[in-house]
């Protein structure tokens, strides 16, 4: 494909928590940043917010929601947040654990009996935490031509359906690779357990607690709505957009991987409570719930950020020339499993 088609969303930077020291306090600094940003990569839009500490720092918006037709982005436009998403899952799943009705090493098969992997015995032994974790074996984005293009005509239930003919790359929980598809199950395994689908469980566990009122999942009416960026690509010297959403948006089997549509407001909100255990809503979630999570969410990204292993007791910045580039991890001697 040549770079002038290249598909081009509008870049949401829902939270930067890890700024270098000099950006945070420094809001000359951020929109420059910001400023270059938008014009090297030739945005039609942007929303960037940072937060330090639990607390909101900086908030900017720019550009349109649709190229050329004059309507602006501001701190309440939804956008797609894409794999953001499955934090969000997560923290549904450590909500049920908090509620006594789930448990991290749960097997899968206890809430899917039909759950299957190529090699039965990993099917019998994945755990609830391992389908957070990109451990499966599987290759990275195994399986994804079920999930895309959209629209298709895959369910979840054929997607772990298919889990057991997807041949696995290493052995189980012997390393890392990105994996969309145990997600999927995820979300099947909260609705299980939860009683509800899984977006009637995002609802309610994530956005009303948290006050994200502006969070969409699963079906919705952009019109009634109001205030949805589209995504574009770029052709020649303009901003398309491509890819539109109708006027009713369906859920898809995609949703617990990357279906979430949340604003820069409700962003921020979300980072705040899920960053700081002293925030306001610190209770929506307990202290071993919120540590359990950075264990999932850090483990072992890369090959070199954590040893085998271990657990994480606090995140990091690795950086790059003075730029953050990804979250490591700080370890502990307990061992993780």
């Amino acid at each position: 494909m040549k770079p002038e088609r290249r598909f081009r969303g509008f870049l949401l930077a829902l939270s930067l928590a890890w700024l270098p020291a000099h950006a945070q306090t420094d809001r000359a600094a951020v929109d420059a940043i910001f400023d270059d940003v938008v014009a090297r990569y030739r945005l039609p839009g942007l929303a960037l917010g940072i937060v330090e500490d639990g607390r909101v720092v900086y908030s900017r918006t720019a550009g349109e929601l649709v190229a050329g037709e004059g309507e602006r982005i501001d701190a309440d436009t939804l956008f797609k947040v894409a794999s953001n998403t499955k934090s969000m899952t997560s923290a549904t799943l450590a909500r049920l654990v908090d509620a006594g009705k789930l448990r991290w090493d749960d097997p899968v098969v206890k809430w899917l009996p039909q759950f299957r992997m190529h090699d039965a015995w990993v099917g019998q032994q994945m755990q609830v935490r391992d389908l957070l974790i990109h451990n499966s074996g599987l290759r990275a984005g195994a399986g994804d031509l079920m999930l895309w293009p959209e629209p298709n005509t895959f369910t979840r239930a054929d997607i772990i359906h298919g889990l057991a003919y997807l041949k696995p790359y290493r052995s189980f929980r012997s390393g890392y690779d990105y994996d969309n598809l145990m997600y999927i199950v995820a979300g099947e395994v909260a609705a299980a357990a939860g009683g509800a689908s899984y977006e009637t469980l995002v609802r309610r566990q994530v956005f009303e607690p948290l006050g994200m009122t502006r969070c969409q999942i699963g079906e919705w009416n952009r019109r009634e709505v109001g205030n949805v960026a589209q995504p574009h690509r770029r052709e020649g010297e303009r901003n398309v957009p491509v890819r539109s959403d109708g006027d009713v948006v369906r859920a898809t089997t995609m949703d617990p991987a990357g279906g979430v549509r949340c604003s820069l407001n409700d962003m921020l909100r979300w980072t705040a409570n899920w960053l700081k255990p002293e925030a306001k809503n610190a209770g929506w979630l307990s202290q071993e719930q919120r540590q359990a999570l950075w264990a999932r969410r850090c483990r072992c990204p890369f090959p070199s950020a954590c040893a085998n292993g271990t657990t994480v007791t606090s995140p990091r910045t690795v950086t790059d020339g003075g730029w953050p580039t990804w979250t490591a991890c700080s370890r502990s001697r307990t061992p993780a499993r």
